[in-house]
């Protein structure tokens, strides 16, 4: 890893990481390991209550380290079939905003 990728993040942002609580940065590595998840899933995943994970998604949105992904905007594919059909309306994605984070970092 080259040290301008290193550095891609602001300062203020990594400051921002580290001011979290675990179940917030728990939540950003699961996401940069397993990609784009719903509430659903990341509960399920990482065995919190449920508004422990609110919470943490509230952070992490409020300082734009993770966004809603558009549901509308998502095609599902069912199988054997040829027809396509909309995935639900009310379950939303979160994704990172950044592909990389401080964890890597520490690898560097």
């Amino acid at each position: 890893m080259t040290e301008s990728e290193v550095y891609h993040i602001p300062f203020y942002q990594q400051r921002e990481i580290m001011k979290l609580p675990p179940s917030a940065k728990f939540i950003l590595y699961l996401l940069k390991l397993k990609g784009s998840m719903n509430r659903k899933r990341i509960i399920q995943q990482t065995l919190m209550p449920d508004r422990t994970v609110g919470f943490a998604l509230k952070l992490l949105l409020e300082k734009n380290l993770i966004y809603k992904e558009d549901p509308s905007e998502s095609w599902k594919r069912t199988e054997g079939k040829r027809k396509r059909r909309r995935q639900d309306r009310r379950i939303t994605n979160y994704n990172l905003v950044h592909a990389m984070l401080p964890y890597e970092m520490a690898e560097a």
